[in-house]
């Protein structure tokens, strides 16, 4: 087998790894399932799975790792520079939440095990807090260009940024939990009614 080849399986049963950690998190919980349920779910045996991660905290960082990469995927989508910038900040909500109804597992898993982790892994590198910050700052460059565009108020581009973000993960936690009243989708045209009107000027979506 070529190493070319080699890497793609690795790369391969890597994910199918952390897929089944997600299915098997989101039933259990992080710290309700162990190495060998994951192997199981994933049809490997525990010393195989540990060819590929070294445990649970490693697997969890992938996880994070993975949401980020996810996440962040649609700022650089070439669609969103074509679009004015109301429709731009429109689309990404959209495609930001879409994202979630498809890897429910994945963020079931965060929500349910963001506060444990976060305790358990102080001191180390935090993988939560450094995947939110580049999901904020990605959030800032858009918004900069609403502010340069004429399309939101010149309020600092941080605060709006952290606004924005923190609008769409509590949304994200009320669904998860079951509190959202309607779909992910049909609460956008709210979302971005409420967020407009602190941060736009006065015309109407």
């Amino acid at each position: 087998m070529s190493s070319t080849s080699q890497e793609r399986r690795h790369a391969r049963i890597r994910e199918e790894i952390l897929e089944s950690a997600s299915r098997a998190f989101a039933r259990k919980g992080f710290h309700g399932t162990s190495v060998d349920e994951v192997a199981r779910e994933a049809g490997l045996s525990p010393s195989s799975l540990y060819r590929y991660f070294g445990g649970k905290e490693d697997l969890y960082r992938a996880l994070v790792d993975r949401i980020a990469e996810i996440i962040l995927a649609p700022f650089c989508d070439p669609l969103l520079p074509t679009l004015p910038f109301r429709q731009r900040l429109e689309w990404l909500v959209r495609r930001q939440l879409a994202i979630v109804g498809e890897q429910r597992e994945l963020f079931v898993t965060f929500v349910s095990e963001r506060a444990s982790m976060d305790w358990q892994l102080a001191g180390a590198k935090d993988p939560v807090g450094d995947a939110y910050g580049r999901w904020v700052a990605a959030f800032r460059e858009l918004l900069e260009e609403g502010i340069a565009d004429g399309a939101l108020r010149p309020l600092d581009s941080w605060n709006i940024a952290y606004l924005v973000a923190g609008a769409l993960s509590a949304t994200v936690f009320r669904w998860i939990r079951g509190h959202l009243a309607v779909p992910l989708q049909d609460y956008v045209p709210v979302l971005l009614d409420m967020l407009f009107a602190g941060i736009g000027l006065e015309q109407k979506l």
